[in-house]
């Protein structure tokens, strides 16, 4: 019985801890990251590290809960604006700033593994004196996202 309480108090405290909300229940699997590299506001270059010593490097990862501007007019599916890429930038940027300040950074995969484009998508957290920051929520919290969160967007 004891077991059972600790399990039920695990799976109401853990999403509080995390301040997070989700469009989709992850797994809360948290793998550690090492971001090589930003791309945008939303994708991520990491070298992901498991259990046993095992490190995939130079992942290209689509981060989930949140579409961000976007930081150049490569974008396949859409045009993009000029004024979009200017605070693309400025979101690639700040986020810069967040990670090297971070004292780590963790991937949860999503509930779908891949984006249309290959990518892996995982939520993002960055722990940031001693607290877990959800990357989505700050994205927003500093007027980062394309789409307010909560919209239906084909691109998460």
């Amino acid at each position: 019985m004891e077991i059972l309480k600790k399990s039920i108090l695990v799976l109401i405290v853990l999403p509080a801890l995390l301040n997070t909300s989700f469009a989709e229940e992850p797994s809360f699997n948290l793998y550690k990251a090492k971001v090589e590299r930003v791309i945008d506001g939303d994708t991520l270059v990491c070298d992901i590290q498991f259990d046993w010593g095992v490190t995939l490097e130079d992942k290209h990862i689509r981060c989930l809960g949140y579409d961000a501007w976007e930081a150049s007019k490569r974008r396949r599916s859409r045009d993009v604006t000029d004024e979009e890429v200017e605070k693309g930038l400025k979101a690639k940027k700040e986020l810069e700033e967040l990670i090297e300040k971070s004292e780590a950074v963790y991937l949860s995969p999503g509930a779908t593994p891949y984006d249309p484009y290959g990518r892996p998508l995982a939520y993002v957290f960055i722990k940031q004196d001693g607290k877990m920051i959800d990357l989505a929520l700050w994205m927003s919290k500093n007027g980062h996202l394309r789409v307010p969160l909560g919209s239906t967007n084909e691109d998460e």
